[in-house]
């Protein structure tokens, strides 16, 4: 990332730079989304740029709480349909009997936001998430689905049952 003439800016009208390059970052691996957040609100600040970072919604601030007025009754208290849990990020990973739910980086890949955007989710007769709800969900899969959370391996969970391991093909 080299700051100079046109950081952040739509376009080049009133930003050309005259003197010294103001920072040169450079990384050896892409940067998450937490990251770029931090670095662009770091420049923002410290040379007073206008820019289109918002702030990346946290799951356990931001996205738990939608999660427990739109969801946890069906997929989280005391009833998991679809073997579904939707209280901590790593049971989203594991998924339920469709496998999971969430894929970091790529709200366009996620089960629970296509749902969502679809209408099939929360069902018919339960209160449908609003349109800044729907945006908070699609933000932080997107940010890669930050949390506090320690998420190590959420395992695999096995979607072939024994009855399925019956058949002919099995054997």
């Amino acid at each position: 990332l080299a700051l100079g003439q046109h950081f952040g800016a739509e376009s080049n009208v009133g930003t050309f730079f005259q003197g010294d390059l103001a920072e040169l970052l450079i990384y050896d691996r892409p940067l998450t989304a937490t990251e770029r957040y931090e670095i662009g609100t770091y420049l923002a600040h410290k040379y007073g740029l206008q820019t289109g970072f918002r702030p990346i919604p946290q799951f356990e601030k931001d996205v738990l709480p939608i999660l427990a007025k739109r969801c946890h009754s069906c997929h989280g208290d005391e009833t998991l349909e679809a073997d579904l849990d939707l209280r901590t990020v790593a049971a989203m990973l594991r998924g339920g009997k469709a496998g999971p739910v969430i894929v970091r980086g790529f709200a366009d890949r996620s089960e629970m936001v296509s749902m969502i955007e679809a209408g099939k989710m929360p069902p018919e007769g339960e209160t449908r998430l609003t349109p800044n709800e729907i945006s908070v969900l699609r933000d932080w899969v997107e940010a890669d689905a930050p949390a506090a959370e320690v998420i190590s391996d959420p395992g695999r969970r096995d979607t072939i049952s024994d009855k399925d391991r019956q058949h002919w093909a099995w054997h």
